[in-house]
């Protein structure tokens, strides 16, 4: 990565009406690994969360080899500080072996993954999509001297798809809890899925098979010219005013700057949807008001999250930078609510 500090100018002062305030960036993205060898970015980077006098972010791992080794990594920065994230811990470098056994053919990079809370991350494994499509879901936690370990079994998993038949991937998982204590986890690629958990159960009581008994289906992507539904996935759910939201990508990522992810939401009264845009029209049916797409350096917005601060809601996210080749990293705007609905500042091209 490259060791600038120049600041991106990513999250925005917004106000409630049609006018803007002047644009304030209150983080700055630019990549420090306090290595620059070691070449890092973000992707798939988790909701960001509070430990001690840090703010740490789970994100998605590279393959196994020997320059690289990390199946998940752990990054920090202060606590409202404007400096940059750097990478602190290296998670699963061997890969556990229920992974072999269920999805041999993933290189030892596990994706998208999120926190449970501050001792459990859930956490993507996808195989190569050449054999059936099989992919699952794990967890690791954090043992009494701080050391991050699997589960030790998959906590769900999709059956292994027959000829034909339509893609449904159990990746990119998130931990959501409503106001009044009940805790999901939405998940999917395909069709995406929510499923209530039981925070107190080791394994979060979670359905073993995807799809089947105890998932609710919530949202597929657009629909093409033939008809046939094109790929969504990176679910997100939050709750605001009484509603549920829920923040998907279409697109493609991970394609540098030609990605075209971008960041769709629809709004419900459960958990359970369904979830419709502000025309009344179903998520299921490929519907989703847009909320964020690429403009100027910021390439493909993608794996949202929400979360509330002092100066109100951020949106955070990863993107592909323009400016860096097309790298991915975190970004982070301001979210305001206007009408019901959430709404972010254009992206300031500098």
């Amino acid at each position: 990565m490259l060791s600038s500090r120049s600041c991106l100018g990513v999250v925005i002062a917004l106000c409630l009406g049609a006018a803007a305030m002047a644009q304030t960036p209150l983080r700055d993205p630019v990549p420090d690994t306090g290595d620059e060898a070691l070449d890092l970015h973000i992707h798939d980077p988790s909701r960001i969360v509070q430990m001690g006098d840090v703010e740490v972010i789970a994100v998605t791992g590279k393959e196994q080899s020997a320059r690289y080794e990390c199946g998940l990594e752990l990054w920090e920065r202060p606590t409202g500080a404007s400096g940059p994230w750097r990478m602190f811990e290296c998670l699963l470098r061997d890969k556990p072996d229920w992974v072999a056994a269920r999805v041999p053919s993933n290189d030892g990079a596990y994706w998208a993954p999120d926190f449970v809370d501050e001792g459990r991350i859930l956490y993507s494994v996808a195989s190569s999509f050449e054999d059936g499509g099989v992919s699952c879901l794990g967890l690791v936690e954090r043992d009494a001297v701080g050391i991050w370990r699997d589960l030790g079994a998959p906590l769900s998993c999709t059956a292994p798809r027959a000829p034909g038949s339509p893609e449904i991937s159990v990746i990119d998982p998130a931990f959501f809890e409503t106001l009044d204590g009940r805790a999901f986890v939405v998940t999917g690629g395909g069709v995406l899925h929510v499923a209530q958990v039981d925070p107190g159960a080791r394994d979060l009581g979670m359905p073993d098979v995807l799809p089947g008994p105890g998932w609710t289906e919530l949202a597929r992507g657009p629909v093409e010219g033939t008809g046939e539904h094109l790929w969504v996935e990176a679910p997100h759910m939050h709750e605001h005013d009484g509603a549920f939201y829920l923040f998907v990508n279409w697109g493609a990522c991970c394609q540098g700057v030609a990605s075209t992810y971008e960041i769709r939401v629809g709004r419900s009264n459960s958990p359970f949807g369904p979830f419709l845009d502000p025309d009344g029209r179903d998520m299921m049916a490929g519907h989703g008001a847009l909320l964020l797409e690429g403009e100027g350096a910021l390439r493909g917005p993608g794996h949202a999250s929400v979360r509330q601060t002092p100066q109100g809601d951020v949106l955070s996210f990863h993107f592909y930078d323009a400016r860096r080749g097309g790298l991915p990293w975190i970004g982070e705007t301001a979210l305001t609510w206007l009408n019901g609905w959430p709404k972010v500042m254009p992206w300031p091209d500098e």
